[in-house]
């Protein structure tokens, strides 16, 4: 059977990277991927400036940026970038999963990998969670290697696998901290003979994320007046378990099933006789990784708000290979079928979904307006809409009003030198002024008030489906006759 299961493992990801590659040609984008987009088109030591002034680590960007000198920065390009981590883990399940725990587990990983509505999502988006995943994927894979086999290499692999995952994310951080307080759990109740390599592993990873501790420590007090995360419960329990499943089905039943799948992983997990098989433990020891993490942040989230679903992603990998230990438990071929035929289900619906988002032709509206002249100016309140603006009319002058005082001037640069960030309406100076709002007119009312401006273009309101957001735009132009 193996030869078997190295087939299908070839064909799914095979089929799944030609799906993802399908979905990056266009130019669509949403505020988050217009940030990286703008940054990397700084030289390295600028955008490591800017985005230590930002909330990310700074692993992601300075990649995305070799990667773009080297290929092309053009938005197909970037969401390439994202692509090849995916491809990576899942030949690393083929290889290595495959080779420490069986061909049957690797493909049932592989599978539930490649299937996950989300991972879709991300595998295409110019962001650094699909680079995180397959970091702390690796960290975890050589953790128990280093354990199991006692050899340098496998410590020295997950060292290196640990200070990458936590340069590119902060959970990524959190992850392999949460790994390697498990490790140490493990080598004083099983192993003390392994504790001088477990400590030099451990100060070697230090002294190697100093440097990102302190941009951590930074950060963090840097957004503290102005961080947008809100944590509701019992929402926040709802929001994760549908998060993997849902994506852009816009229904009821990616959340029915997750938590029906959820039911049935923690009876599974309660019920199984076989407490040591090592599938079972394996699994017991995922989720309690995934658990812990999610636990500690909720707690943290108490006095300052650091968790939303999406921070799970950087352990995907984590979680995906837990849900394959305990399925390849399951004897019931009805179960098996029922599991497999919904995650398949949703993955085909998700991806019709997606595509169809991602190829709408109302995407094409906001990059296409009608009469931009070269000395026009755009102006916004809301950074959201904004910074999508700012990529898509970079050649015209950019004027972010920053009401709300937030402490952005220098990550902001990340958009180019063509925006600026004004604390005053004063500062905005043009003849021909592009208002852009959404859900909401108060720039337009800011500009509205001007005696010296009329109104060309009132509240036209374009819908942005891959972003899901409403630009409300507006035109001004200067009234001569007050001159």
């Amino acid at each position: 059977m193996d030869k078997v299961y190295k087939k299908v493992s070839i064909a799914i990801i095979i089929i799944a990277t030609i799906l993802q590659v399908v979905c990056i040609f266009n130019n669509n984008i949403w505020f988050d991927e217009s940030y990286t987009v703008g940054l990397v088109n700084h030289n390295i030591i600028d955008l490591i400036k800017i985005a230590i002034a930002d909330v990310h680590p700074v692993l992601y960007y300075i990649l995305l940026r070799i990667f773009s000198i080297i290929f092309g920065n053009s938005i197909i390009i970037l969401k390439l970038f994202s692509i090849i981590p995916i491809v990576l883990l899942a030949i690393f399940g083929y290889k290595s999963i495959g080779k420490e725990f069986g061909h049957k587990i690797a493909m049932l990983f592989i599978l539930i990998l490649e299937t996950l509505p989300m991972t879709l999502h991300y595998a295409v988006q110019i962001r650094m969670h699909s680079l995180a995943m397959l970091f702390v994927s690796i960290s975890a894979f050589y953790a128990y290697k280093a354990l199991k086999y006692l050899n340098w290499k496998d410590f020295v692999i997950f060292c290196i696998c640990s200070i990458l995952s936590s340069y590119t994310h902060h959970f990524g951080f959190f992850a392999c901290l949460t790994i390697d307080l498990f490790m140490l759990i493990y080598i004083l109740i099983k192993n003390k003979d392994l504790l001088k390599k477990y400590v030099i592993s451990v100060i070697t990873q230090f002294i190697l994320f100093i440097p990102g501790l302190l941009i951590f420590l930074k950060q963090a007090f840097s957004v503290s007046h102005g961080f947008w995360i809100e944590v509701k419960y019992p929402q926040i329990f709802f929001e994760m378990i549908e998060y993997l499943f849902k994506d852009n089905i816009q229904s009821i039943i990616p959340f029915v099933f997750g938590l029906t799948f959820v039911l049935y992983v923690i009876y599974k997990l309660i019920t199984y006789k076989d407490k040591k098989d090592l599938s079972y433990k394996l699994s017991i020891i995922s989720f309690g990784l995934i658990t812990f993490v999610i636990v500690v942040s909720l707690c943290i989230s108490s006095y300052r708000a650091i968790f939303i679903p999406r921070y799970m992603l950087p352990m995907l990998g984590i979680i995906v290979f837990g849900v394959t230990c305990l399925i390849s438990l399951e004897k019931n071929k009805y179960i098996l079928s029922i599991l497999f035929t919904m995650i398949v289900t949703l993955n085909i619906w998700n991806y019709i979904t997606f595509f169809n988002i991602n190829y709408d032709v109302q995407n094409l509206e906001i990059q296409k307006l009608e009469d931009v002249r070269k000395d026009d100016i755009f102006v916004y309140k809301n950074i959201g809409v904004g910074g999508i603006i700012d990529i898509y009319y970079n050649n015209n002058a950019q004027y972010f009003f920053n009401e709300n005082g937030w402490k952005i001037h220098t990550a902001y640069k990340a958009f180019g030198s063509q925006m600026k960030v004004v604390d005053s309406i004063e500062q905005i100076v043009g003849s021909r002024i592009w208002v852009i709002d959404s859900n909401s007119n108060s720039m337009y009312d800011d500009i509205k008030k001007r005696n010296d401006m009329k109104e060309v273009i009132t509240k036209k309101e374009i819908y942005h489906p891959y972003s899901g957001s409403i630009f409300i735009v507006s035109l001004f132009e200067q009234n001569i006759n007050l001159i």
